[in-house]
């Protein structure tokens, strides 16, 4: 057997020296952005969104571009054109291989051409090829979405950066595509502007992310216009409400060539009386990666403190750490008693941001302790979302629908939101995202009081009279909150009858109906034919997008919509760059979400085999810290502690020993791989008092050896005395 080379190393968080946002081309080309500029325009209850982005080539060779931005998840994409001095190509949708063919065969001719595709629903890559030297260039998007009040409140969101992902379940962190600046560096110039049309007068206006200048200009319009130049690297979020609590509720009505649309907004019943609701229980799933460091742990502290302290004696609950691996508060959920309440605050207070994100192990985790009980179960998952298991993350959830609501609680400057919208509606729950410190307060009321009970369950929508087809969503989820239902579909004939909503209710049944009588059909609303197909679309490719790849690519084609499977495509006729003349390609660097720290300071070691002798990846190595608990989990309160550093060199130490186990099992099975999970128990002297392997039977025996190695291994003593709990997995490659 070879020898294997080992080494355990700390990632160090640090930024490079500070530059200007620009693609770094060769020696002094560069192709500066210079500025995006995003403007709104909102009618009643639809947003048109137009977004710019310009760019300049000053260097002297041609250059193809290629950069990452992010999307709203709620969005229709449905144009694109691109501008190079006065010419103006407008794209157009195709099938998204012969669309990246047309691009690379007019890349390769010399023609100017831009390719828009989608790499996950909330992000979106763009290629631009043969900038020529002086060129400047724009490329606009169009996209529009439905804004849907809760309690009154409108909420528009641009989203700002796309935020790391990490695919720790792979073994391996997967970045975005382009780089990131620098820390601290600041993106391209911001400006973004929006009109509010609201139908009745707009009251309230409040942003939080961004410094605004607020005008307006007429009973029920207001403009607004964002003085941060340097606010590109957080979303924009701007919340207002309409004069006397004005819901927009009623039915909008759209009329083209062989298809008519409608879309429904129905106002719910109000909130059931506290004493009617029966005893519930809440198992909170928090993120503690290193992505979640500064504000987002800070806020989910105040969230779980806030949230905690609402829960009523007869209520139970259960706390789920998760980074690399995850720790349980306790192995059954508890009854929220003042006691246990403030035992898992003082857990929360401790949290300490490190390592990667194993969403889906965290998850299994919580769901495995679903009782066959009467009590309703609510997940609550607190988390960025920056993973890369979007698709994994749904099915599983989806697969336990029926026996627990979820509710996704996006925290962070830039949140992924299509992981936290999807586990929402694969959980049938509401998804609530916090991007400010100063509203953490505010939005754990908001949650524990949208939680608190359904409004409305076993919900049905009917229609009498009215001749639909194609409806979006074919069922409604239960109701949890003062928020409007939404329909979407299509309609033969006269639109005449009446929608029908059907419920039941803590107070009885719900019955509401919405008259048609008076809806009219509008040329303006020519969203609505967007809406539909993105909503369709939405329900296909949650999940396993390739089951309906052909059912969404004959959407995307047919309603000119940007998906997975289809893409913008824009051609300039004219050869711009002859065959001898030199093409750099380059990447658009990002800037980092506003309060990131750049990639996970975890524990990273590598034994690598110089020979056929195997090798072995301790990818990451996250540390969960707890106190008097057992080698299943954790309960109590946090009384000790023990630097990621001093636990490394432990490690370091027992390097050797973990490479013969590994060595002596690859004589017997040379192919072996897979992920191994170490859980320890270090008590107070520093001694490891329990010792397992994450799994089931069978594999606990198989990796016997790293448990008898565990076993020898002597921490320092954790300060404060108490004891900690460490979860540190491996990955092991055959070779």
């Amino acid at each position: 057997m070879s020898t294997v080379a080992a080494s355990v190393l700390l990632l160090a968080l640090g930024a490079p020296a500070a530059e200007a946002p620009h693609f770094v081309v060769s020696g002094a080309d560069t192709l500066p952005l210079r500025a995006t500029q995003t403007d709104v325009h909102v009618a009643g209850v639809i947003a048109h969104v137009r977004v710019r982005q310009r760019y300049e080539n000053d260097g002297a060779n041609a250059i193809e571009a290629q950069y990452v931005f992010a999307g709203s998840t709620q969005a229709a994409v449905f144009g694109m054109t691109m501008k190079i001095g006065e010419r103006t190509i407008v794209a157009k949708i195709d099938e998204r291989a012969r669309a990246r063919r047309k691009y690379e065969t007019a890349k390769d001719e010399g023609r100017a051409a831009a390719l828009l595709e989608q790499s996950r629903p909330n992000v979106l890559s763009m290629n631009v090829a043969n900038i020529m030297p002086g060129d400047v260039v724009e490329v606009t998007l169009d996209y529009t979405e439905l804004l849907v009040p809760e309690r009154g409140v409108y909420a528009l969101v641009v989203p700002g950066v796309v935020g790391t992902r990490f695919d720790g379940e792979g073994g391996r962190e997967a970045w975005n595509e382009n780089p990131n600046l620098p820390d601290h560096t600041p993106g391209p110039k911001f400006g973004l502007r929006a009109r509010i049309v609201g139908g009745a007068p707009v009251r309230a206006v409040k942003c939080t992310t961004h410094r605004i200048a607020p005008q307006f200009t007429g009973r029920d319009v207001v403009d607004v216009r964002v003085l941060d130049e340097d606010g590109s690297d957080r979303d924009f979020i701007l919340r207002y409400r309409l004069d006397g609590e004005a819901i927009q509720t009623g039915v909008l009505l759209y009329e083209a060539k062989g298809e008519k649309f409608f879309a429904a907004t129905i106002q719910p019943p109000e909130h059931v009386a506290p004493t009617m609701i029966p005893p519930r229980e809440y198992v909170f799933v928090v993120d503690v990666s290193g992505s979640m460091r500064g504000f987002p742990t800070q806020t989910t502290v105040a969230l779980l403190e806030q949230l905690l302290a609402d829960l009523r004696p007869q209520d139970r609950f259960n706390v789920v750490l998760f980074a690399g691996g995850q720790t349980l508060f306790a192995p059954r959920s508890v009854p929220a008693t003042r006691d246990q309440v403030e035992r898992a605050v003082e857990v929360v207070r401790h949290l300490r941001g490190g390592g990667g994100t194993e969403l889906l192990e965290a998850l299994n985790t919580a769901l495995g302790t679903l009782r066959e009980a009467t009590i309703a179960t609510s997940f609550v998952i607190i988390t960025d979302g920056y993973v890369n298991v979007e698709r994994e993350a749904y099915a599983l959830v989806r697969r336990e629908r029926g026996r627990a609501n979820v509710f996704p609680f996006g925290v962070g400057r830039s949140v992924n939101r299509h992981l936290v919208e999807s586990l929402a509606r694969a959980g049938a729950g509401r998804p609530f995202v916090v991007t400010n410190a100063s509203e953490a307060h505010d939005a754990a009321k908001r949650f524990a009081r949208y939680v608190s009970a359904p409004v409305m369950t076993n919900v049905r929508v009917g229609f009498d009279g009215f001749d639909v087809y194609d409806v979006e969503p074919t069922a409604q989820p239960d109701l949890f909150g003062e928020r409007p239902l939404v329909v979407f579909g299509k309609y033969r004939g006269a639109a005449r009858g009446r929608i029908q909503v059907r419920g039941d209710t803590g107070m009885g049944a719900f019955a509401r109906d919405v008259d048609l009588a008076d809806a009219r059909p509008s040329d303006d609303l020519v969203a609505l034919r967007y809406l539909w197909a993105r909503e369709r679309v939405a329900a296909l490719t949650e999940g396993d997008t390739t089951e309906h790849e052909e059912a969404v690519t004959a959407l995307g084609l047919a309603y000119g919509l940007m998906t997975p499977f289809t893409s913008f495509v824009a051609v300039d006729d004219r050869v711009r760059r002859h065959g001898a003349d030199p093409v750099v390609t380059v990447r658009q660097p990002l800037p980092r979400a506003s309060g990131s720290f750049g990639k996970s300071g975890g524990l990273l070691g590598t034994l690598r085999s110089n020979g056929s002798g195997g090798a072995l990846n301790n990818v990451y190595g996250d540390i969960a810290l707890g106190g008097g608990g057992s080698a299943d989990g954790f309960s109590g309160v946090v009384r000790g502690s023990l630097s990621k550093d001093r636990i490394a060199r432990v490690f370091r130490r027992k390097r050797g020993a973990f490479k013969h186990v590994f060595e002596r099992m690859l004589k017997s099975d040379p192919n072996l791989s897979g992920k191994v999970v170490l859980e320890l128990t270090v008590g107070p002297d520093g001694r490891v008092v329990a010792a397992r392997i994450r799994g089931d039977a069978a594999k606990q025996k198989r990796w016997a050896g790293l448990v008898a190695v565990a076993k020898k291994m002597r921490f320092p003593a954790p300060a404060g005395g108490g004891t900690i709990h460490i979860s540190y997995p491996f990955i092991f490659r055959a070779p």
